[in-house]
């Protein structure tokens, strides 16, 4: 369910905005957890800044190249030493507007909620396939969830490849076939019956499969 909300932070900034939740309690709990002042909060529907600019240009699908980019950039920023959270709103941020909205509900459950990355991802089935998850879990269980990240961004990009050379070696026998088939019809359409015009003239009589074809 989705609450709408006016609140105030620490310095005082009004605040507009909407927070998914169960029930009236839990959205008041995360706010006071992001350390908000909630001056009123009811049930509505909400369409983030994000969402209206997926409609607006178009950003509403969702790529395997953007789920590759988003692991290559968070396991660099781990690597470096970036809180999870901080990094997941960075790239909430850069990413598209539909996998910025996403990301930022990601974060959300990996920072008010308390779960770990792989239970946040496993929300987004469409998205995040199970390999991938389970690949987060690994990682987070051993302590390499950038090495897992790279490996997966390595994975997706050999995948992606080979389906790209499977649909190119698809593509080429139907073109061929496609272009056999035009040559075929404009035989039948324009060179036979030019022929038979010829035959007629000279008074000759067409062989029984060219008559047939005619």
């Amino acid at each position: 369910m989705v609450y709408t909300y006016t609140a105030r932070d620490e310095t005082g900034k009004i605040i507009n905005d909407a927070i998914e939740a169960k029930n009236t309690r839990e959205a008041m709990e995360k706010l006071r957890q992001r350390k908000l002042i909630v001056t009123k909060i009811s049930e509505g529907k909400h369409v983030s800044v994000s969402k209206k600019k997926a409609a607006l240009f178009g950003g509403g699908k969702i790529k395997s190249d953007d789920v590759i980019v988003f692991s290559r950039q968070l396991a660099t920023m781990i690597d470096s030493g970036l809180p999870l959270v901080h990094s997941l709103d960075i790239l909430s941020r850069q990413a598209t507007p539909a996998f910025g909205d996403i990301l930022g509900q990601i974060k959300e459950e990996v920072e008010v909620g308390g779960q770990p990355l792989s239970i946040a991802l496993t929300k987004h089935p469409t998205i995040f396939s199970g390999l991938f998850t389970n690949m987060v879990k690994a990682g987070e269980i051993s302590g390499t969830l950038d090495s897992s990240l790279n490996q997966l961004a390595s994975y997706m990009e050999s995948s992606g490849a080979i389906t790209k050379k499977i649909k190119s070696a698809m593509i080429y026998p139907v073109l061929i076939g496609t272009m056999a088939m035009g040559i075929g019809l404009a035989l039948l359409l324009f060179v036979v019956p030019m022929f038979a015009g010829i035959y007629s003239e000279f008074g000759g009589t067409l062989p029984l499969p060219t008559r047939v074809l005619i």
